[in-house]
């Protein structure tokens, strides 16, 4: 008797379920993704239509990009992600965030339409291409032509989010900077030359920091005998705090 495979498919209801974020965490989706593909500068901007309302989120950064060839399979899979435990950025050696490729359905929680202006690197000249995504249609990705880009532009991506589902107060709210600035805080003390700003609000570890020490605890060693180094971060927060301390 013989057997037989089958592709496994994503259905569009477990799509959905993980758009869901409240909308700090999911402009904090978007910012890990920056700070994964090495950005220095990350801003976060919000558009305003006429009568008041918000219309758009913008995320930019001046990181990598990402490699056209690459970036079908960046967007069409869940899962397989190139960004495992353990390992760092391309460029500068960070420690990484995401793994599995969610973060990016996230924009759905906040609107419609979703567009990622890319440009990178590419045989020594610069090249850009757009990728566009719709909540109507999770399943499809829609990625332009790549072209040249213009001679003054840096590599980066921005994240245009539109169609918004209602007005995100709590993102540009004083409380909504102290969440980014505890979500961050860490990230932004050990990479001293990363600047995160949220509406010209530049991010400030030290503003919800008191102090920072660290242990070195016993290495963890696997079944292949192969040591790992631990070290215990230990934050003391200024005010109470959701935040955790972080162990890698």
């Amino acid at each position: 008797m013989s057997d037989h495979s089958y592709p496994v498919e994503v259905q569009s209801d477990f799509l959905e379920k993980i758009t869901r974020a409240k909308p700090v965490h999911a402009v904090a989706e978007f910012i890990w993704n920056s700070l994964d593909a090495d950005a220095a500068a990350i801003d976060v901007t919000v558009e305003y239509n006429p009568l008041g309302g918000m219309s758009q989120i913008i995320v930019r950064d001046n990181g990598t990009g990402i490699d056209f060839d690459a970036a079908p399979d960046l967007f069409k899979k869940l899962g397989g992600s190139w960004k495992r435990a353990g390992a760092t950025t391309k460029k500068f050696g960070r420690f990484l965030h995401g793994q599995d490729g969610r973060g990016r359905f996230k924009v759905f929680g906040l609107g419609d339409l979703a567009e990622w202006d890319v440009t990178y690197a590419k045989d020594q000249n610069l090249s850009t291409f757009k990728v566009h995504m719709r909540a109507s249609n999770l399943k499809e990705v829609v990625i332009s032509d790549e072209g040249p880009a213009l001679a003054k532009t840096g590599t980066g991506v921005t994240l245009t989010i539109s169609n918004l589902h209602q007005d995100y107060v709590s993102l540009t709210s004083d409380a909504g900077l102290q969440e980014f600035t505890e979500i961050f805080a860490l990230y932004l003390a050990d990479y001293k030359d990363v600047s995160i700003t949220i509406e010209s609000r530049r991010i400030d570890p030290a503003s919800v920091i008191a102090s920072q020490g660290s242990l070195t605890l016993s290495d963890l060693v696997d079944e292949a005998g192969k040591a790992y180094p631990v070290r215990l971060e230990i934050i003391e927060w200024r005010s109470a705090t959701n935040r955790a301390s972080l162990q890698r």
